[in-house]
């Protein structure tokens, strides 16, 4: 079975970015897409991914209120989520992984580590990629 990924981005020139890193892979699955918080919980809820990767920064609220939200919801065995930003630091990255995470991308200079997660899912657990 493929693994289904959700992706919430804003930036449409971002979104196809990570298509192109991803499109490639054997058995991953693009299930859904938002851009925006209040459409994301409800959507990755009913489109059941494997993996969420979701920008911090949205159109519409927060990535990190979407994890929130579906880390109360959905359980840490079934969903994987891989969180990202171009606004980057330490305590950024402490918090999302406080909040669930079980990885964390610097938009600007580790996109291609998501490329690894995917490879390396199901196996993944709380690791710095």
């Amino acid at each position: 079975m493929p693994t289904r990924v959700f992706i919430v981005e804003d930036s449409p020139l971002f979104y196809q970015h990570l298509l192109q890193q991803i499109s490639d892979l054997e058995n991953v699955e693009i299930v859904g897409s938002a851009e925006r918080e209040s459409e994301s919980i409800a959507a990755i809820e009913n489109a059941a991914p494997d993996v969420a990767i979701v920008d911090i920064n949205l159109k519409e609220g927060t990535g990190i209120n979407v994890v929130r939200a579906i880390r109360k919801k959905l359980s840490k065995a079934r969903l994987r989520i891989v969180m990202m930003t171009s606004f980057s630091s330490d305590a950024v990255r402490r918090q999302c992984m406080a909040l669930g995470a079980d990885a964390f991308i610097d938009k600007t200079t580790e996109v291609s580590r998501i490329r690894d997660f995917l490879m390396h899912y199901p196996d993944i657990r709380q690791q710095s990629y």
